[in-house]
């Protein structure tokens, strides 16, 4: 067995104890829901978004927990939470799709191993924790709780490299399954009426996620204003490195295009 073939197994490893541990402490300070109807139905849409690629041997799966927080998050065994007071916002299969595919892209493109597999092989041993973000964990992160010793630009630089993989990995994943991408985001827009994002009132989201599709579709142009608008309305929000960088591209498309 090559070195790295033996370092890849020990995270592997890693990884899977420490989902275990959060897995078991969530079981332990929250009340799952049950309720055999709606996990069927979540697990046929779930079914019905899975790309051909999947991980061998990770099923994804929904665990709804009974909490009127809006947070839906993912662990690389495939469990995909989502929280009772997110999912009674919703008001359409659509964008439950979008919740859901962007969590299924971050288990089917094994993020959390590729974030650890970054980090210098002396910290193989660091107990690693996540930070579960508000309002569908767009920008979840998978962080060190002991110094890590990868430069905090690069983290952040591979962060917003797996954030918008699965931004483009989970739009595609709505799309092929026949939902209309207009539709689905109209989630935000959901969430923005019930106050479900009250840390950042000026919500970018929406034209984060608007500009997304636009930027899909080829029109740079239209996404640009979009992702304009986004950093306009929270020029101070933790998540801005990450949108300025679909906005370079954005500039970049559109000045060849003037060439």
């Amino acid at each position: 067995m090559s070195s790295s073939q033996g370092r890849g197994e020990r995270l592997t490893q890693l990884l899977s104890f420490e989902t275990r541990r959060q897995q078991s402490a969530i079981a332990r300070r929250s009340l799952l829901y049950r309720e055999p109807q709606l996990e069927q139905y979540l697990e046929r849409m779930v079914a019905g978004l899975m790309p051909d690629d999947g991980v061998e041997g990770v099923v994804p799966h929904v665990v709804l927990v009974s909490d009127p927080g809006q947070n839906a998050y993912s662990f690389p065994d495939g469990a995909i939470y989502i929280h009772t007071g997110l999912l009674s916002h919703l008001e359409s299969e659509a964008e439950l799709a979008l919740l859901l595919s962007h969590e299924l892209a971050h288990v089917t493109r094994r993020h959390a191993l590729r974030a650890l597999a970054a980090g210098p092989a002396e910290t193989d041993e660091t107990i690693f924790d996540r930070t579960l973000s508000d309002s569908l964990a767009w920008f979840h992160e998978l962080t060190a709780q002991k110094e890590f010793a990868q430069p905090y630009a690069a983290r952040m630089s591979l962060r917003r490299s797996l954030e918008q993989e699965a931004d483009r990995v989970g739009l595609d994943m709505v799309i092929k399954a026949g939902y209309d991408p207009h539709e689905a985001i109209e989630i935000f827009e959901h969430l923005r009426e019930c106050n479900a994002i009250a840390a950042d009132p000026s919500l970018p989201e929406p034209y984060k996620a608007i500009g997304l599709i636009h930027l899909k579709k080829g029109q740079a142009r239209s996404a640009r204003g979009f992702f304009e608008s986004a950093l306009a309305l929270a020029p101070h929000a933790h998540d801005n490195d990450y949108i300025r960088s679909y906005l370079t591209q954005c500039i970049t498309t559109i000045e060849g295009e003037d060439l």
